[in-house]
Order: C-alpha cells, then structure tokens, then sequence
C-alpha cells in the first residue's frame, strides 16, 4: 500500500487545503485595528497553525511511516465522526430561529446520547447544565448578549429580558 493511502498523510493534505482557505478567507479581514487585534487576527493563525501541523503530519508520516495508519479503514468510526460533523453544522444552522442556547442544548443532547452512548436522562441534564453554564458566564457574568433567535425574542421581549 503506498504512501498516498496513509491515512496520516491524506488526512493532513485534507486539513493542509483547509487551513489554506481559512488562512485566505482570514488575509480579506482586518488583522489590526485601531483598538488591537481585528476580526481576521484569530483566524489567521489559526490557519497557519493548522497547515503547519497538517504538514508536520504529512511529513512524519512519509519520513516514519506508522502501520497502524495504514489498517483499512474503520467506516462505521469514520460515519460516526461525519454525523456528529453534521450535528454541529445543523446546531449552527438553528442558531437563528433557536439561538445559541437551544441550539447548543440540541447539539449536546445529540452528542451525549448518539456518540457516547449515555441515557436520555444524562444527555437532558448535560445539555441543560451546559446551556445554563454558558447562560451564566456570557450574559449575566460578562453582559455578553448572544443570539437569541427569531423563535425566543419575542418572548424574551415580553417578559422584559431581551
């Protein structure tokens, strides 16, 4: 099996390519600003970082090659990972009508019960402890607003929160 079916080195030109669109995505903002660090200040070493380690993979394993990466591939392992991807993007999606908090209940409830395995009840009191969590540091510790959705903010707005 050559070199280019290492799951090390295709995995590292995958996420290589990723870190170059950050980093170009990132290079079109300001980097600093008049009061410190810009909107693309984060992202760009992020990005380098990431081509950075990407290659470092790359290359430590076309130098020193591991056996292990080189097992076929664990597909169920591999739908698993793509899913929870999924979950991720669809959480972000319903940050809008949701906002943060739901959206980030709905993300670890699907996470705590579909990828490790724990009851209905853990997954309900790991979701609603988390969102709680971030409730308490962002917006009542650190006067941090943060979406609230088009479904919530009528009803926050009544009851004089939003």
């Amino acid at each position: 099996m050559g070199l280019a079916r290492d799951r090390d080195v295709l995995s590292g030109a995958v996420l290589a390519g990723l870190g170059v669109f950050i980093l170009s995505q990132a290079l079109e903002w300001t980097y600093l600003g008049p009061d410190g660090p810009g909107p693309g200040f984060f992202p760009t070493w992020y990005g380098l970082a990431m081509i950075a380690l990407s290659l470092g993979l790359v290359v430590k394993a076309a130098v020193k090659p591991d056996p292990q990466s080189r097992t076929p591939m664990d597909w169920r392992g591999t739908a698993r990972a793509l899913i929870t991807w999924a979950a991720f993007a669809g959480a972000i999606a319903l940050m809008l009508p949701l906002g943060f908090f739901a959206s980030l209940g709905l993300l670890t409830f699907f996470v705590v019960t579909w990828v490790m395995g724990k009851s209905l009840l853990a997954a309900l009191l790991t979701a609603i402890g988390i969102a709680a969590g971030f409730w308490l540091v962002f917006p009542l510790a650190l006067g941090i607003n943060l979406p609230t959705g088009t479904l919530w903010a009528p009803l926050l707005a009544a009851a004089g929160i939003g």
